[in-house]
């Protein structure tokens, strides 16, 4: 039995809010970026698309897959369907919703089943957790240096694709599991250490005197007269 494994609802549903306002803000400014055809934030842009996307993939293909598998919908209906009928006048739908894998449903479920989803879960959890500050983070590294922004979006991309393999048997301890999360770990920490760095530069009293920046990721040297 391996130890640090863990669903937190509060941090999942701030997660999610905070992911809301990340799509928001990075779609204003690379909307406002390209009406002033900046064109050196496109590979920010594919970068950013690629980590979507392949998050609502994830969703979809690792729990999706094992909710579809491990909740029998003749089981559901068996223990909840009398009950559920006379409270809400509908039948079960498939899928076991709302259970997320720690719910009522979810104690019809053996060992192996409730493991299997349990991790299936967790490795889209990890995903949502961490990609509303990511974006954030390379969004703001992206109005200075796109294609080092970029590079921390490739870098999470692959992170991402290799912590399936959390759902081996090993669990936590599969190599592409440890493998994926140093690389989410690399990709975060750049694109926080860029964003950093931009925000100072942009804020920074030397940055009036020798070095300005607009916008637009264009670095302007003022030469001293």
């Amino acid at each position: 039995v391996q130890t640090g494994g863990y669903w937190n609802k509060d941090l999942y549903l701030c997660s999610v809010r905070t992911l809301n306002v990340s799509h928001v803000l990075t779609h204003t400014v690379f909307f406002f970026s390209s009406r002033r055809r900046h064109t050196r934030f496109l590979p920010v842009s594919w970068a950013r698309r690629c980590v979507q996307e392949t998050g609502i993939m994830i969703g979809f293909l690792v729990p999706g897959r094992y909710r579809s598998k491990v909740f029998d919908k003749k089981k559901l209906e068996a223990s909840f369907g009398q009950e559920h009928k006379e409270k809400f006048g509908v039948d079960i739908q498939t899928g076991g919703y709302p259970d997320m894998g720690c719910g009522r449903y979810a104690s019809l479920l053996n060992y192996e089943d409730w493991v299997n989803f349990n991790k299936a879960q967790r490795v889209h959890y990890n995903f949502v957790e961490q990609i509303a500050p990511f974006l954030i983070f390379m969004v703001f590294t992206g109005l200075l240096y796109p294609i080092y922004a970029a590079v921390s979006g490739l870098i999470y991309f692959l992170a991402r694709i290799f912590f399936i393999g959390y759902m081996q048997k090993q669990g936590a301890q599969s190599v592409l599991r440890m493998i994926g999360a140093g690389l989410g770990d690399i990709g975060l920490l750049m694109a926080f250490g860029g964003s950093v760095y931009t925000c100072l530069l942009y804020t920074s009293d030397a940055a009036d005197d020798l070095l300005c920046v607009d916008l637009g990721g264009r670095r302007i040297i003022k030469k001293k007269k």
